[in-house]
């Protein structure tokens, strides 16, 4: 076959161009028939110290030619090898994970009004189980950890934790009529913009200080999403402080409960989230995430096709530390047995090496089976286990993105008091 006779197909037609790049870049490990796999031909060095790169769809005899730095490119643009989409099957629930051996559990004291927790930058790096606390109308349960290990998932991803966690509780007083608060949050550094040394997680340490001192003003009557913008406003000053080039991400939500009324207030910037699960399972509601690549997968974003998306999906498009870094809120309504997850990529990812259909975002698919995993535990902290463990899980099977993870859940009790 000659290549210089085939008909050459412009390089604009990104979407083809791919397709036959997973072919050609994957498809020996697939086992695909050599017939089907595409060949890619150098054809020469060009005067401008670029390559000159033929791809040729061996079953059709179309061409693309495009110049590119090295063959290497042709990799980066291929993406990552995918799986076949694997939806969680009901008999795996309730869940229990294969890989994740069992998280001890520490009860913070219920003697004291508040009680609070916050794992970030050294409290971070080897929490040795999952903290609880609980008060008389909800329940919070957290955990944070670097992610898979080499013994137990068969891989490594970093020897430390940039991810952070917040847990608070203040008990109500009805006589008093002071409504009970309870707050959950997930931060992640972004990995490689900017280390301080010996402090893993600093940026998001920082965002995770000052969402706790948020949730101290709101307990002494402060608005809460005015409380929630003000700690991004300061946790962006605080990160930039920094003088590292680091940014964070900040997943928050803080429920305020009377007797006649449960709301959640939440605020979110960069590609952490929350989730409203409802005590069957059923994914309620869920936080926007601000990642490039999902705005891709979406078709919003000119002259990038959707099967693009993964090459974009580290790109956060808000960020604290950087700008834009303006949040988004909500308020949810919540019900006795409704429960909030607040994560970060790490557990949101667990679906992104699967071949989704285009247009379908991988994290907007797991947040789904996350919330069915969720509504079969019997607790918080059972909820928070079989997270991790599913997150570990899919890294271990090749289905899920390796990273640190971060992960709260916070549940509205169903026997509470009023």
């Amino acid at each position: 076959m000659d290549a210089a006779n085939l008909p050459i197909i412009e390089t604009t037609e990104l979407t083809e161009l791919i397709r036959l790049l997973r072919r050609a870049v994957h498809g020996p490990a697939a086992g695909l028939p050599a017939a089907s796999i595409p060949e890619i031909r150098v054809e020469g060095p060009e005067s401008d110290g670029l390559v000159q790169v033929a791809v040729i769809d061996r079953e059709t005899d179309r061409v693309f030619r495009l110049r590119v730095p090295d063959v290497n490119s042709l990799i980066a643009l291929a993406g990552p090898s995918l799986r076949a989409t694997r939806d969680l099957p009901a008999s795996a629930l309730p869940f229990l994970s294969r890989t994740a051996k069992p998280l001890s559990l520490q009860a913070l004291s219920a003697g004291d009004t508040v009680s609070a927790t916050l794992l970030a930058g050294p409290t971070a790096q080897a929490a040795p189980g999952i903290v609880s606390c609980s008060g008389s109308r909800m329940q919070v349960a957290g955990y944070t950890c670097r992610g898979p290990t080499l013994a137990a998932q068969g891989m490594e991803y970093k020897a430390f934790n940039e991810d952070a966690v917040v847990l608070r509780v203040r008990r109500g007083d009805t006589a008093a009529k002071l409504p009970e608060v309870a707050a959950i949050g997930a931060f992640d550094q972004a990995g490689g913009e900017g280390q301080v040394a010996d402090r893993p997680g600093a940026a998001s340490e920082l965002a995770a200080q000052a969402f706790s001192e948020a949730v101290a003003q709101i307990e002494r009557g402060e608005e809460p999403q005015a409380a929630l913008r003000n700690a991004i406003i300061k946790a962006g000053r605080d990160v930039l402080a920094l003088g590292v080039g680091a940014v964070t991400t900040f997943a928050g939500a803080v429920v305020v409960a009377t007797p006649g009324s449960c709301e959640a207030y939440v605020a979110v910037v960069g590609d952490s989230r929350v989730m409203q699960v409802d005590r069957a399972g059923k994914l309620v509601a869920a936080t926007d995430q601000h990642n490039f690549g999902r705005a891709v997968a979406a078709g919003l974003v000119d002259d990038v096709p959707p099967p693009m998306a993964l090459r974009f999906a580290g790109v956060l498009t808000r960020s604290v530390g950087a700008e834009p870094a303006d949040p988004d809120l909500y308020v949810w309504k919540l019900n006795p047995g409704d429960r909030l997850v607040a994560e970060t990529d790490g557990l949101a990812d667990a679906r992104e090496l699967e071949e989704m259909p285009e247009g379908t975002w991988h994290a907007d698919r797991c947040a789904k089976d996350q919330a069915r995993v969720v509504g079969h535990a019997k607790s918080s902290p059972e909820a928070v286990m079989a997270l991790v463990g599913y997150a570990l899980d899919q890294m271990a099977d090749g289905y899920g993105k390796p990273d640190n993870l971060g992960v709260a859940v916070l549940e509205v009790l169903s026997d509470a008091k009023p």
